[in-house]
């Protein structure tokens, strides 16, 4: 009898809970109605005018945001929004550390309807729905990366927007997300030396005459995403990104559509954009200097004098920072979307954002001096010999490396009056020796000579490296003239962020040069200027 009445305790137990058990969430449903069209307003949009900038200040610390639930919009029964794309929930995903559970508390409000490609909308949907998000939500932004063709009431994070769509201040011009898989590789043969993508209608080839080695291809009919046609006569399809990576320079002119994605494809593959497009605004131009990673040219016709006026090292250069560009701002739809609040941030919370800039990054912490240094100096001249015998009879050195980076004769190791051995490494040919070398050391310092380093009195050098083992997060920097190349001591974790930087190392220091600058330690560690007799110290 008590197995009986305990089966059917059980039995009444699973029906509640399978009563109550929400098996098919019911999705947030937006009721799609015709609205009645509206004059054009929004055309002038700006913060002030189009939002709600109250709800900003609730919260000084953050953009708080308010993330819709996944929504689907339905007409009669039938939905006819389309299925969120991956990149849509990665972005959702990304502002989760802004999110608020209550729309009250929120700056911005992120709708549950992917937009990010309105070609998946008719254009009579889509501006009736931004008509009823408008009404529902005041601060809403959408993101987009195509399609967007006409101006629309909400904020929007759009790529590479036409300055006919742009309301200054108020929307933000984005980069186009590459489809996943699309990642260049590292090296290429260049076999073109300047790629001329355009449609064949508005093709003046007399316009590049002048340049050496320059090769048009073709929009083909109907255009395609990432394919080209290789003549204008649409005679065979290829492959845009495999144009693109073989080519040094190529030109983002407004002849050519999917203009947004040519210039994602560009910087990803190290190939230096020449953007011509005086009717849209680039991405992220309140973050990225364009002028370091692009050639901005007027007209057409400056196109010559431009790219003959660089030299290697020069292309070089832009090429790597165009590829870290790419990697710390186009590469994912969540580092889009975190570069976008970004954005925001400076513009609605301008004392957070430049409060948090000055921050010093990376951060190391504060070091006592210690009894012995493990040194690693990486020399490219026969005085850098006296300059290490000089620090070794300053300090206590627990161990040192000499990395020799000239093509001379390099010293012998029984010539330095060092405790410790000193052991000689002859050239750098790859990142991952570099780094394999700084693993050896559990904490040490990198002095780093720059060429004509001139003579240094022991005083100064004395003072430079005490300087730097005091204050081991930032980077010491000592000068004996200005016709003198400076000697540097920065700590070991520096070294290792330049092993992460993409760009080939040569076997000689321009490259652990161009790495030091692009890490911009100069402009965040520098802390002061201490003039000391014929030192400069910066510390």
């Amino acid at each position: 009898m008590r197995n009986v009445v305990y089966i059917i305790c059980s039995f009444i137990v699973l029906l509640l809970i399978w009563h109550n058990y929400e098996w098919c969430p019911t999705p947030n449903i937006l009721e799609y109605k015709e609205v009645l069209a509206e004059e054009s307003t929004h055309r002038n949009c700006s913060l002030p005018s189009c939002f709600d900038l109250q709800r900003c200040i609730l919260n000084y610390d953050n953009l708080n945001v308010f993330i819709e639930p996944l929504t689907e919009v339905e007409r009669e029964g039938v939905v006819i929004s389309p299925t969120p794309s991956r990149e849509f929930l990665e972005i959702r995903e990304a502002l989760a550390s802004y999110q608020v559970q209550r729309l009250e508390d929120a700056c911005f409000v992120v709708p549950g309807v992917d937009f990010l490609n309105l070609n998946r909308f008719s254009t009579v949907v889509w501006n009736n729905v931004m008509s009823l998000y408008r009404q529902k939500y005041q601060n809403a932004v959408i993101f987009n990366f195509l399609g967007l063709s006409e101006p629309v009431q909400p904020l929007i994070a759009g790529s590479l927007l036409p300055k006919s769509l742009y309301r200054p201040q108020f929307d933000i011009s984005i980069p186009f997300l590459l489809p996943s898989g699309l990642s260049s590789q590292s090296n290429y043969y260049r076999k073109i030396n300047l790629l001329i993508p355009t449609s064949a209608n508005q093709y003046e080839p007399l316009q590049f005459d002048s340049i050496q080695n320059a090769q048009a291809i073709f929009s083909c009919s109907p255009p395609s995403l990432l394919t080209v046609c290789n003549h204008k006569d649409q005679l065979q399809r290829e492959n845009l990104i495999e144009h693109v990576e073989q080519s040094v320079f190529v030109l983002i002119s407004e002849s050519f559509p999917y203009l947004e994605a040519l210039l994602s494809i560009s910087l990803s593959s190290g190939t230096i954009p020449i953007i011509h497009l005086p009717q849209h605004v680039l991405p992220f131009t309140e973050l990225i200097d364009w002028q370091k990673i692009a050639l901005l040219p007027m007209t057409l016709s400056s196109l010559s004098k431009m790219i003959n006026s660089l030299d290697k090292k020069e292309i070089e250069d832009m090429s790597n920072l165009g590829r870290t560009i790419y990697r710390t701002h186009f590469s994912s739809a969540k580092i889009i979307a975190q570069q976008t609040f970004n954005v925001f941030e400076k513009r609605i919370l301008p004392t957070k954002y430049i409060s948090k800039t000055k921050q010093i990054q990376p951060m190391l912490p504060h070091v006592s001096p210690s009894n012995s240094t493990q040194l690693i100096f990486l020399a490219s001249n026969l005085d850098d010999s006296r300059t290490l015998n000089n620090l070794c009879a300053l300090t206590d050195l627990k161990s040192v490396y000499f990395i020799w980076l000239s093509t001379d004769f390099p010293p012998d190791a029984s010539s330095f009056n060092c405790k410790s051995p000193v052991e000689v490494l002859l050239g750098l040919q790859s990142w991952s020796q570099f780094r394999d070398a700084l693993l050896q050391f559990s904490s040490a310092s990198i002095m780093l000579s720059r060429g004509k380093s001139c003579d240094l009195k022991i005083s100064s050098l004395s003072m430079s490296f005490q300087t730097w083992r005091e204050n081991p997060e930032v980077v010491v920097e000592l000068r004996t003239d200005e016709t003198c190349d400076p000697i540097t001591f920065m700590h070991k974790f520096y070294g290792l962020k330049l092993t992460e930087l993409d760009f080939d190392m040569k076997s000689n220091f321009n490259s652990v040069l161009t790495g030091l600058k692009r890490l911009e330690l100069y402009e965040k560690q520098v802390k002061g200027v201490v003039n000391s007799g014929s030192a400069l110290v910066l510390i």
